[in-house]
């Protein structure tokens, strides 16, 4: 929950849908989240006129680092690695946001058209839980409730 009317980061919770699957991803023990608006900027610098700018959305992006509970993102890292290499279509899936807010209300979001890798599979020792890095592109945002 929220604290002093702050977010703090427990008060959110996310799932990751695979539609290659049709199931929801056990993330792990997930530590931190980024999430990044994508954009690109267009520009018209006419001799005879003032400078115009834009900026259009572009989408999202962002990664996860969690804690390793299980091998299910590995397995299924594999598996569509063979999958693209057999050439089998890779499907996008989802990414649900939850945040309690301040409020005590509730905001839900969701991206849409998401893509996702494990690129830090691990870094294994002996005196600490292991650690890997999930990364996701995602085509856009709804906001749910």
């Amino acid at each position: 929950m929220p604290a002093n009317g702050l977010n703090v980061g427990v008060d959110f919770s996310f799932g990751l849908f695979d539609a290659n699957t049709s199931s929801t991803l056990n993330l792990g023990d997930v530590q931190s989240v980024k999430e990044t608006a994508q954009k690109h900027d267009i520009s018209s610098r006419p001799y005879n006129a003032i400078p115009k700018f834009a900026i259009v959305p572009d989408g999202y992006s962002g990664s996860m680092t969690v804690v390793r509970t299980g091998s299910q993102m590995e397995k299924l890292q594999i598996q569509l690695s063979n999958n693209f290499n057999n050439g089998v279509a890779i499907l996008p899936g989802y990414l649900t946001k939850i945040v309690t807010d301040p409020d005590g209300s509730v905001s839900k979001f969701q991206y849409t058209g998401v893509a996702f890798f494990m690129n830090d599979i691990g870094d294994v020792s002996r005196e600490k839980t292991v650690t890997q890095t999930i990364e996701w592109k995602a085509g856009d945002k709804q906001q749910l409730a």
